[in-house]
């Protein structure tokens, strides 16, 4: 029963952060020491920033012992990228002052030249919606560095090349 508990535990934990959507037997292939443990030592999860906005995550059982230097340089191989998930609202008014933001100067634009400015492939996408007023929407984007690899609205894939 530990054994179970110490899966679904670890795999909640670790998926829950990707939004992973493996099968069991995916799980079983990239994780195989997290079926078959002998006892229940605990799940230590790791997870590590590789650049700008890309995360990726790793899991070692055992926790309250020394890992091994080897341990430690294979969590980079049989890591998973992480998924970041960004919540986007809107406003009709405001009130107050525009505070100071780390990412950056703030000001306002108008929209319509919003999309003049060097601004990410993805989100073109969600400002068109925006433009449309659709209410409420489910937008996947993902990225290899500054490349837009996948766009999925509401289940359904995207163009990339917008």
């Amino acid at each position: 029963m530990k054994k179970l508990i110490a899966l679904v535990l670890t795999m909640v934990c670790v998926f829950s952060i990707m939004g992973c959507n493996s099968t069991t037997k995916d799980l079983q292939k990239k994780f195989p020491e997290y079926y078959n443990l002998d006892t229940f030592k605990g799940v230590e999860v790791y997870v590590w920033q590789t650049e700008e906005g890309e995360y990726r995550c790793g899991a070692l059982y055992g926790t309250n012992r020394g890992k091994t230097f080897e341990e430690i340089s294979n969590l980079a191989k049989n890591s998973a990228t992480m998924t970041e998930y960004m919540h986007l609202f809107t406003a009709d008014e405001f009130q107050g002052e525009i505070g100071p933001c780390d990412e950056g100067d703030l000001e306002w634009v108008d929209k319509d030249k919003v999309k003049d400015l060097p601004i990410w492939v993805g989100d073109k996408i969600f400002l068109d919606l925006l433009t449309q007023e659709v209410p409420f929407f489910s937008l996947k984007l993902a990225y290899e560095g500054e490349t837009l690899v996948e766009a999925v609205l509401n289940g359904q894939e995207l163009s990339t090349q917008v």
